[in-house]
């Protein structure tokens, strides 16, 4: 894959926290754009909001990685848990043996998995730089999850998601 084909291109970390990770006036990543001292303490102090068998959580930066996350999910989608993951401003969430990866600021998703076969994770990550190929764009329609995979013009609605969990997280 080739950076330009990417809609979020690589970003210096710091500059991603920050929000001020932009090329061409263009917005690249949309890590919260709050200061470092409140996102380590949000993500330094996870909420639980589990019930119904869904494990709903928050994960901190450092130890985990969004790729770790994206393949944790994947594991957890075969195994047909259902979980909803969020890191940063990025959410993971499992169902059905299926798997997403959400931007829910921009709209932006990554299908992980569908029907419990594995799609590529479509991310590049290093300390100084995070890139995700965002393949579909996404909205919640009350108890729907609708998606349009990009390059298409065709609109796809799933229901059996965790909605509730997957809103209260975004």
């Amino acid at each position: 894959m080739s950076a330009s084909s990417f809609d979020v291109m690589s970003v210096r970390a710091d500059d991603a926290v920050r929000g001020t990770a932009r090329a061409d006036g263009r917005k690249l990543c949309s890590l919260p754009a709050w200061p470092l001292d409140k996102l380590m303490h949000w993500c330094n102090n996870p909420s639980s909001m589990s019930s119904d068998n869904i494990d709903v959580r928050v994960v901190e930066f450092g130890p985990v990685t969004f790729t770790d996350e994206a393949r944790s999910i994947q594991t957890r989608a075969a195994r047909g848990e259902t979980a909803v993951v969020r890191l940063g401003s990025i959410i993971f969430f499992c169902a059905n043996r299926d798997a997403w990866m959400l931007d829910p600021e921009d709209g932006f998703a990554r299908c992980l998995m569908r029907d419990g076969a594995k799609h590529p994770l479509g991310i590049i990550e290093t300390k100084t730089q995070f890139a995700v190929k965002w393949n579909a764009d996404y909205a919640i329609q009350g108890e729907a999850f609708t998606y349009i995979q990009r390059g298409t013009t065709s609109v796809h609605t799933i229901t059996g998601y965790p909605i509730r969990p997957i809103s209260q997280s975004s």
